[in-house]
């Protein structure tokens, strides 16, 4: 099987779009309803399709063949918070936003952009995917919509005419248009990583040559999307590596930039001029912080990972103010740090996430934390990976499964194992761990005591947190992503 990829970097190089704030949660079905998830499943040879299941093997089917299947594909799958949820096919060379309900005669093309440009596709595949917070049922990560506040969604969109640049959809072929053509004419701005703001607003990045890349904002018209600040003046750009703008809970974004003056640090916004500024400069002057994995906790604070020229690559936490900006805790002392990274969500106000300790003769061990933000609350879980060939759990992602529990996959050698955590040293241990499953997309909470996911065996598998529940539903789906959850399940 090829390298796990989402279905964008597999076919047509990384699509990078956005959001931190998770979209809306799907719609709960009654008790005893039947859930409904919407993915992509297929390979290069015969195409990539959109698929549905409702959690059985019997209800697991192809919603859409696309023709021209050895060059199409779906992808940039995203939940509209309605039962329903937009995505991108790409046939014959041509690119289409369609709306599905998860059935086939409720899939329908919305608009139709035409043959684009390939630089669009090589723009993608040269900036590196960021990690951005996902639960596993919200399609492509990073989200490639966002929703504003009107109620239409912001995404972006390749023409010949226009190269790549911020579109906005209300679901109807008329009310989908271009929004702005900040890279003038064929030119791309790559317009991505959409994130909402609490006044219904949607702060995006892209580039252009007169300012590089920098923060944009738009209310879902042409004349309310503007640059929001020039950080970097001219055409420098904010930042060299695609941050993902995280929201705080307070109507503001975080996220990581540079001035030219000093180096990457985490900065705020709350979408305009006056109230976008640097947080704190905690690796002082031209030296860089490069702050990274931005995870909100829920209570106005985000944790990270940074690496303030001291202490290494450490654990940190911010309330958006240079006096609310501390190191959490010094996980491996010494000047190369413990690398957090890989934050997912565990519930009630804490974070997962994943460490690089070095043992012995420099070898890696991976292991898991909790914490809640302050270093009383930051404790060690379980070694989840060893060994000169072990790599952090950088895919498939932590995903949230019930109340206080978590999903998520170590990486040993070239297979992803399923684990399970409650947040507690006890209660965090590997599922199956006498099978050789090994996971490619997940996981997804159905809403009703089960999660979906993905195997390299081609195969659609289900559990329940038990070994005994882990199953696999059906075979021969090929290579699957972007789990997409329109209806939860109800509870039995």
């Amino acid at each position: 099987m090829p390298e796990p990829k989402t279905t964008a970097a597999r076919l047509a190089g990384p699509l990078l779009s956005v959001l931190l704030a998770l979209p809306a949660a799907a719609p709960a079905a009654a008790d005893g309803a039947a859930p409904l998830v919407v993915f992509s499943a297929g390979s290069p040879v015969y195409g990539y399709d959109l698929w549905a299941s409702d959690g059985t093997g019997g209800g697991s089917r192809r919603v859409l063949d696309l023709p021209d299947a050895a060059f199409s594909f779906v992808y940039g799958l995203h939940p509209r918070g309605d039962g329903r949820a937009y995505f991108i096919a790409f046939t014959g060379g041509s690119t289409a936003l369609w709306l599905t309900d998860g059935s086939r005669r409720g899939s329908r093309l919305v608009r139709d952009f035409g043959p684009g440009p390939e630089a669009a596709a090589a723009g993608r595949a040269a900036a590196p995917e960021p990690a951005g917070p996902r639960d596993g049922c919200t399609g492509e990560s990073p989200p490639a919509f966002a929703a504003l506040g009107t109620g239409g969604h912001v995404f972006s969109a390749t023409t010949a005419r226009h190269g790549e640049e911020p579109w906005v959809t209300d679901g109807s072929r008329a009310g989908t248009r271009r929004l702005a053509d900040i890279a003038a004419g064929r030119q791309h701005s790559f317009a991505r990583h959409f994130t909402p703001l609490a006044d219904g607003r949607v702060l995006f990045l892209a580039e252009n040559a007169a300012n590089g890349m920098e923060p944009w904002v738009t209310d879902g018209t042409p004349g309310g999307t503007t640059l929001v600040r020039d950080i970097n003046p001219g055409r420098g750009s904010m930042t060299y590596s695609w941050t993902v703008p995280t929201p705080l809970g307070d109507g503001r974004v975080v996220f990581q930039a540079t001035d030219g003056a000093q180096g990457l640090e985490p900065w705020v916004s709350d979408g305009t001029a006056a109230g976008t500024g640097m947080i704190a400069d905690i690796n002082p002057g031209e030296a860089e912080s490069e702050p990274s994995g931005f995870f909100p906790l829920g209570d106005g604070r985000v944790v990270f990972g940074a690496d303030d020229g001291v202490h290494g690559r450490e654990l940190w936490i911010t309330d958006g103010s240079a006096g609310g900006t501390a190191m959490v805790a010094d996980l491996e002392p010494g000047a190369m740090g413990s690398w957090p990274r890989d934050f997912g969500p565990i519930g009630a106000g804490r974070a997962l996430f994943v460490t690089a300790d070095v043992v012995g003769a420099g070898i890696p061990v991976r292991v898991l934390w909790v914490t809640d933000g302050t270093a009383a609350g930051t404790r060690r879980l379980a070694e989840i990976a060893a060994g000169r060939g072990a790599v952090a759990t950088l895919w498939p992602r932590i995903s949230p499964f019930g109340e206080g529990r978590a999903l998520f996959t170590d990486k040993a050698g070239r297979r992803s194992r399923p684990w399970i955590t409650d947040g507690t040293a006890a209660g965090t241990r590997r599922l199956t761990p006498t099978r050789a499953i090994d996971v490619t997309e997940g996981f997804c909470d159905l809403g009703d005591g089960r999660a979906l996911f993905a195997g390299a065996d081609g195969g659609l598998w289900i559990t329940d947190g038990s070994d005994a529940g882990t199953v696999r539903l059906r075979r021969g789906l090929g290579w699957v992503a972007d789990f997409t959850l329109l209806r939860a399940g109800g509870a039995p």
